[in-house]
């Protein structure tokens, strides 16, 4: 009786965790996962239009932290300006071509 009611306790639990793996998973890529090709700024703040300011405190943070060492720079910071359209699974030059 005692391998039954264990395995069921395991697989309760086994669900709960999946559950709750499964919630943050659809939670993360939108709001914390900070995306190179969109600057690292996270897709829901790039939505909610907080793009250019978050994108404008980090190019001065960036410029401070530069000019308080500049032995640690061999180059400039990193392009911090928005950018523009961003298309998902854009066509091929080829299909571009025959359309």
């Amino acid at each position: 009786m005692s391998r039954i009611g264990d395995s069921a306790s395991v697989q309760a639990a086994t669900r709960v965790n999946a559950e709750q793996a499964s919630k943050m998973s659809m939670r993360r890529p939108n709001g914390e996962h900070r995306h190179s090709a969109i600057r690292f700024v996270p897709p829901d703040e790039r939505h909610c239009g907080r793009e250019h300011g978050i994108l404008a405190k980090r190019h001065q943070f960036y410029q401070r932290a530069r000019a308080s060492s500049p032995e640690r720079w061999s180059r400039g910071t990193r392009n911090w300006t928005p950018i523009g359209l961003v298309v998902l699974n854009p066509p091929r030059a080829e299909m571009q071509a025959a359309a």
